[in-house]
């Protein structure tokens, strides 16, 4: 088998000096104008004009003057075969009172790409059948014409908490990342990812609370560590650590004879004069001495927490007390009101809040004695009834409604 191996050359072309005026003075594609004169032939494939595959043009040629007979006429080579086939002719306008033809093509899908390709653009006088090879009368220029495949880019912003999966990786830090497509034409998509990466944050909070703390919508009333997870500003976890410490006071208090010992331990203390909460000097221990026939309580404090115990009265044997097992206080705690059952009639009653300021006071008059606190701040409060020099002092606390 034997090949024959021609030269890579395209047929020769050219106009004849049949008119002195009808000649090419400007082709312009995709931009790119060139000016000419009358030459017959010019090779202007010195300058590539680049053209996007899959892509419609206008192709203008201008003459410097035109009779009726004058046509025009372009190819181009798009296989590059080296010839100017049917396929490849560009339809021409008939030329326009500025002496201009038009012709709107599309470059082939399938056009050799990125490698110079000839186009020959003719103007006849009086021929009826252009050619793209031989002489006419009139003028042939030819061009350099290059194909590409237009690559398109796209550009994408994303944050993310801690990773992000993008085009079948995931990413784990911040910074711009590309990847290389194929677009509809068959071309080069590059696609760019500036990508932002946010942490978790993390927190924790060391608390002393007395009896109990609020915190994320739970009441805690037990010492530990306690661990939530919210959302940051920066749409990611935070996870948040409570170390709490709650401490609760025991305000009881235990009396032998008339020595008072308050219940709680390892605290501080300071005894009180319940009728008018008056700190008694140097009364600093766990233990008090006290004297007959006077109430006392005890101010305890510890890690940042006071409590008040209930009023407790040494009673000389010799003097009958009010009994606290006749009289009862109901309902306690309280939200609002209480009522004090078979006190004796014409007793004093007085109610002290924990600064020993008295905010009710007034005298029994029936076996139901009702006293209206909602209008007081929640906290511990102190009954005391009288009569005759006998007394007695009952607790109250006043919760929220």
């Amino acid at each position: 088998m034997y090949f024959e191996v021609k030269p890579f050359s395209y047929c020769s072309a050219s106009g004849s000096s049949g008119t002195g005026s009808d000649y090419i003075t400007n082709v312009t594609l995709n931009n790119v104008s060139t000016n000419s004169g009358q030459n017959f032939y010019g090779n202007f494939t010195s300058t590539t004009i680049p053209l996007n595959k899959c892509a419609n043009y206008n192709l203008q040629v201008k003459l410097n003057f035109h009779f009726p007979q004058d046509t025009v006429g372009a190819w181009i080579d798009f296989n590059r075969n080296a010839n100017f086939e049917s396929s490849e002719y560009i339809i021409m306008s008939k030329l326009n009172n500025l002496h201009i033809s038009n012709g709107i093509f599309t470059v082939p899908c399938n056009a050799a790409l990125n490698i110079p390709l000839r186009m020959r653009v003719r103007s006849a006088y009086a021929v009826s059948n252009l050619s793209a090879c031989g002489n006419q009368f009139g003028e042939v220029e030819d061009y350099s014409i290059s194909i590409n495949c237009p690559s398109t880019n796209s550009n994408f912003l994303a944050t993310a908490c801690n990773s992000y999966a993008w085009q079948g990786q995931t990413y784990t830090s911040s910074g711009i990342y590309t990847d290389t497509l194929q677009n509809t034409l068959g071309c080069d998509s590059i696609i760019s990812l500036n990508l932002t990466i946010n942490s978790p944050s993390s927190s924790i909070s060391n608390i002393n609370a007395c009896n109990t703390y609020n915190w994320n919508g739970q009441n805690l009333t037990s010492s530990g560590i306690y661990t939530d997870t919210l959302q940051n500003i920066l749409g990611c976890d935070s996870i948040v650590s409570l170390n709490l410490t709650v401490t609760t006071l025991n305000n009881g208090v235990n009396a032998v004879s008339n020595t008072l010992t308050a219940t709680q331990s390892n605290a501080s203390y300071q005894w009180v004069l319940c009728n008018s909460f008056t700190p008694i000097l140097n009364a600093t221990n766990q233990s008090f001495t006290a004297s007959p026939n006077i109430g006392y309580a005890v101010i305890i404090s510890a890690n940042g927490c006071i409590d008040t115990s209930s009023c407790l009265t040494v009673i000389n044997s010799s003097i009958n007390n009010l009994q606290q097992s006749e009289i009862r206080v109901f309902p306690n705690p309280t939200k609002n009101k209480i009522s004090i059952f078979d006190a004796p009639i014409d007793a004093a009653i007085e109610v002290y809040n924990v600064l020993g300021l008295i905010i009710y006071k007034n005298k029994n008059t029936s076996s139901a004695h009702e006293i209206d606190l909602s209008s007081f701040p929640n906290g511990n409060y102190y009954v005391r009834l009288n009569k005759n020099g006998k007394e007695i002092y009952f607790k109250i606390v006043k919760l929220a409604e």
